[in-house]
């Protein structure tokens, strides 16, 4: 790694560990931001940036992509990355949320992403989980 990363997401793409978005932190100058960044690891090196702020946000691996849904300044957003970079937004979630779980199940041939708690503030926590096709 180039730099101790976290509030960051990963995916285990074919070519390496994949760490996505989150925050730096360095013995110099502290905390900075990751936030648009990622790295494969253990080749090390950027890979492609991402559109937006990315933080505690989840990553759902399909096939050679992955999906990032939410996060600190994405709460509702949901985004498809290959090796290349953005692909596509996806339909948002109907509760933005951060710090969440996520996966998914195949139903009928169909992918369904499932996120599940997380917080929509600082404060208050998420009961509640959404299903997206």
């Amino acid at each position: 790694m180039l730099e101790g990363r976290y509030g960051h997401s990963s995916w285990v793409s074919s070519a390496g560990l994949v760490l996505m978005g989150g925050y730096y932190y360095g013995p110099v100058d502290g905390a900075s931001g990751a936030d648009t960044t990622t790295e494969i690891v253990p080749s090390g090196g950027g890979n492609f940036s991402l559109v937006q702020k990315t933080r505690f946000a989840c990553a759902i691996a399909d096939k050679d992509s992955t999906i990032i849904t939410g996060g600190e300044y994405t709460m509702k957003v949901v985004a498809r990355y290959n090796l290349q970079g953005h692909v596509e937004n996806l339909p948002e979630m109907t509760q933005g949320r951060w710090v969440h779980g996520c996966g998914s199940y195949h139903r009928g041939g169909t992918m369904v992403l499932v996120v599940a708690g997380g917080r929509f503030d600082a404060y208050n926590p998420i009961s509640s989980t959404e299903q997206l096709t």
